[in-house]
């Protein structure tokens, strides 16, 4: 979930800084319907992947803790559309990331775009870093 904190970063970022993000790009679907579901992988596997780092996870522990391959981890994250559901539907349980909610074109732009600036804001260690070995207890 977004803290305060965060909340408050990423709007003084959107502020002061022009910054764009277009790091994923939507391939070219034959209708609207196709178009906004590949918007919609994007953007669940952009708060998967935040989700992920903000726990300073690797992309193996992630794996193992949703009983996923770490292949199939870096499909989702990517947002791509041909991997099973329930593979989607674990890492969300497991980083609480909220899967259902009404939402236009406009605010489906606009949480890709808010999820590309929270990735952006987190520490260059944390977004590019060495995958390393947490005791987290579990």
């Amino acid at each position: 979930m977004i803290n305060i904190l965060t909340t408050i970063v990423l709007m003084v970022v959107m502020l002061n800084m022009e910054v764009a993000i277009n790091t994923v790009s939507t391939p070219q679907f034959p209708t609207n319907a196709a178009r906004k579901a590949a918007r919609i992988a994007i953007l669940i596997g952009a708060l998967i992947r935040i989700g992920r780092l903000e726990r300073r996870w690797s992309e193996q522990e992630a794996a193992e803790r949703a009983n996923i391959s770490r292949g199939t981890l870096r499909k989702i994250e990517a947002g791509n559309t041909s991997v099973a559901a329930g593979s989607i539907y674990a890492l969300c349980a497991l980083l609480s990331v909220p899967l259902f909610e009404e939402m236009g074109e406009r605010d489906l732009e606009a949480k890709i775009k808010m999820a590309g600036l929270r990735l952006e804001a987190l520490p260059k260690r944390i977004r590019e870093g060495k995958e390393e070995e947490l005791d987290d207890g579990f």
